[in-house]
């Protein structure tokens, strides 16, 4: 859901960090949790029109007159008379968060913080998408002890027409769940919706200097023409020690009020504020579009799909435990037998991953043959050389005979036994077949002598 809050290592972040803010929309962040940050001077700045429009961003919408957003929280603990808690630069905050490092990506800017008390600790995060001009707030209150009667509350003192008509009036209405200040000027609007997790809607009201609960709610669904602050107050109720509850909280800025209403009660229970797909209650980390689950894993020190496990599957892991990733030159990561300097193997073109292939006795492995020797081919057959009858030669031109490739003389059947009658033995084939180049030879050598012979006798 959309109240996940991500667990963060926490440091101690100086006050130029503590902002969150897009293109348009800047909110600066004191280190009790409230939106302003009187080291750097920034409030909620707003341009809604760009550089280049009328409205300069420098208008603030908080800033100028008495500067203050805060929030606050009241309980009942151990049957004791209630507490209230203001946080807010002009009440001189006496709880003061510990401050993450701000998270910047290229779908939301956030920043977490925490704090403990007596009865009770904080979780805030706040955020702003990169598109759209919103600020988000989820905080969660765990109990240390027992209380009762828990409420959380925001107030603001909108003052977005005093950097045209030097003004600190506006026009302030509230609501089931929200409360907002539009200006006079030019219908800029800045809009405060509350909603508990689960469901239930803030109260909304508009009073004069009213900072906490109570007082937000004596004022439900009031409206106002002047320098008043609208404000938004949640009931949480009781919690036994350990257990927690979240609320959320929304600013929304935009030109006219019902248009800003339509969008503040639009994005308040979203459940996916880095846009990837993945709701808040599987997503590992909301406010990045590259983590979600399922995700491609990269090489960033980041558990990108959400399985517990870093980098794995990706250049900066040692997929087949060799001892080298694919960063450090493991050219097949999937083979523990591939890697920088090792030895030539069966199958293997480059075992050693130096973009040569592998030469040597084993390169005949690649393809399964025995070893070559030089003279035969791998499989120990003599090579083909197209003649019918391999095992002879005959003159270019001439029918293969079954002649004797020693003698180059042909033969039949009749005059071997003749000749074998003659001598008294029979005749035995030839232990070693001629090679058919060696046969035409010969042959070449009996024609010419036979030639020379005749020539000698004319």
């Amino acid at each position: 859901m959309w109240w996940c809050l991500v667990g963060t290592a926490l440091a101690d972040v100086g006050p130029e960090s503590r902002w969150v803010g897009n293109e348009s929309l800047v909110a600066g962040i004191h280190a009790d949790g409230s939106l302003v940050n009187p080291d750097i001077e920034i409030g909620i700045r707003w341009d809604p029109d760009g550089p280049e429009g009328p409205i300069p961003l420098g208008g603030d919408m908080i800033q100028v007159g008495y500067q203050w957003e805060s929030w606050s929280w009241s309980y009942t603990a151990d049957g004791e008379d209630e507490t209230v808690v203001n946080l807010g630069p002009h009440d001189d905050s006496d709880v003061l968060m510990e401050w993450s490092d701000p998270t910047i990506s290229a779908a939301v800017h956030g920043i977490r913080g925490t704090a403990d008390t007596d009865a009770l600790s904080v979780e805030t995060s706040l955020a702003v998408p990169s598109t759209g001009d919103l600020i988000f707030i989820d905080m969660t209150f765990t109990a240390t002890s027992s209380v009762s009667d828990l409420w959380v509350a925001r107030t603001f003192d909108p003052d977005q027409d005093y950097w045209a008509t030097g003004s600190y009036s506006t026009e302030n209405q509230s609501g089931d769940g929200y409360a907002l200040g539009a200006g006079a000027y030019d219908d800029r609007t800045l809009v405060l919706a509350g909603l508990m997790a689960g469901g239930d809607l803030g109260v909304g009201g508009v009073c004069d200097w009213c900072t906490t609960p109570a007082e937000i709610v004596e004022e439900a669904g009031e409206s106002s023409s002047g320098d008043d602050q609208p404000g938004v107050a949640i009931y949480v109720g009781s919690l036994s020690p350990g257990a927690s509850a979240r609320v959320r909280f929304v600013y929304a800025m935009g030109i006219g009020v019902e248009e800003t209403i339509r969008t503040v009660f639009g994005v308040i229970t979203s459940d996916d504020l880095d846009g990837d797909g993945a709701s808040s209650d599987e997503d590992c980390n909301d406010w990045d579009s590259t983590i979600y689950p399922g995700a491609p894993e990269l090489a960033d020190g980041i558990d990108n799909d959400c399985d517990d496990d870093i980098d794995e599957d990706s250049v900066a892991s040692d997929d087949d435990g060799d001892g080298y990733t694919e960063l450090e030159g493991d050219c097949d990561d999937g083979d523990p037998e591939v890697y920088p300097g090792a030895d030539p193997t069966s199958g293997v073109t480059n075992a050693d991953c130096d973009g040569v292939a592998d030469t040597g006795w084993w390169a005949d492995w690649d393809t399964g043959d025995a070893p070559d020797t030089g003279d035969t081919s791998d499989t120990g057959e003599t090579p083909d050389t197209g003649d019918p009858n391999p095992d002879t030669a005959e003159p270019e031109g001439q029918e293969d005979t079954g002649q004797d490739p020693d003698t180059g003389e042909a033969t039949d059947p009749s005059d071997e036994k003749e000749s074998n009658a003659g001598c008294g033995c029979t005749a035995k084939p030839s232990t070693h077949a001629v090679p058919s180049g060696l046969a035409l030879l010969l042959f070449g050598l009996v024609r010419r002598r036979e030639s020379t012979h005749r020539g000698g006798q004319s």
